[in-house]
């Protein structure tokens, strides 16, 4: 038995170490969503120009924005958008790992929680491309002809997140699927 293979031939040490790895997962998943937004804004008032350069927004002709707050604080909204998707996703695989730690490992509501990720995820890889267009949009409009710019931007961290995306919403129905078959058996005994 190891932390990779955590099965034991005791079912209930097995079943205590899940709903244990359960509870520690819903913890560190609540700090993160909280922590998040929190640390973004955080970095975004104190080192805008670091943020974007991490953005892809290194080389963009800024000056007028910079000049102007209030377009930096509109592209942060805009920029953040995707991020908060995932962040309320992150809530919902909360209550998906409480729920498994209350030891109801193949409820409805935890597919439910599972699939709501899933949505998540797959919103957030849609909404991505487009934030960072809108947000380089919203920074360059105001200049001058010839230092306007039009970004579109499409990474393979995109096409993970919408494969990723796709494999939680499998496993999500996967889950009710088991839970219907589960109950069906329940009412023939």
């Amino acid at each position: 038995m190891s932390i990779i293979d955590p099965v034991s031939d005791d079912p209930e040490a097995t079943r205590r170490r899940l709903v244990r790895f359960a509870g520690v997962l819903r913890w560190l998943l609540l700090a993160a969503a909280a922590a998040i937004p929190l640390a973004v804004a955080l970095v975004a008032a104190l080192a805008p120009d670091w943020v974007l350069n991490q953005a892809g927004m290194a080389g963009l002709p800024v000056e007028r924005a910079l000049a102007e707050p209030w377009r930096l604080r509109a592209a942060f909204v805009v920029g953040v958008v995707p991020g908060l998707v995932v962040v309320w996703g992150m809530v919902r695989l909360a209550t998906l790992f409480e729920r498994i730690a209350r030891g109801e490992v193949f409820s409805e509501a935890g597919a439910r929680a599972l699939r709501d990720f899933a949505l998540a995820v797959l919103v957030q890889a849609a909404l991505k491309p487009v934030a960072h267009t809108l947000s380089v949009l919203v920074l360059t409009i105001a200049n001058p002809p010839g230092q306007r710019q039009l970004a579109i931007a499409l990474g393979s961290d995109d096409v993970a997140a919408v494969l990723i995306g796709l494999v939680f919403l499998a496993v999500a129905w996967v889950l009710r699927e088991g839970r219907r078959i589960a109950d069906e058996n329940a009412l023939m005994i």
